[in-house]
């Protein structure tokens, strides 16, 4: 995803400037194997960024990053 991100435009169909200050990249979670703690880890994370005023929308490569967000 952040591969592909460098390619897409900066505009909307309507010239709205979407990328400038509006999408940002909190980078990996830390891997841990057990399970428990790597969704505990997951959860808090997206909890501190929810409770700004942002919209947030998670993303993953696979369900570890949306099972903990149930």
């Amino acid at each position: 995803m952040r591969n592909l991100s460098v390619d897409m435009s900066d505009a909307t169909e309507d010239d709205m400037v979407i990328k400038k200050g509006l999408l940002y990249d909190i980078g990996d979670i830390p891997v841990e194997l057990d399970w428990e703690t790597y969704f505990g880890t997951v959860a808090d994370e997206a909890y501190q960024l929810m409770k700004t005023d942002n919209f947030c929308l998670f993303l993953g490569g696979d369900h570890s990053v949306t099972i903990p967000l149930h």
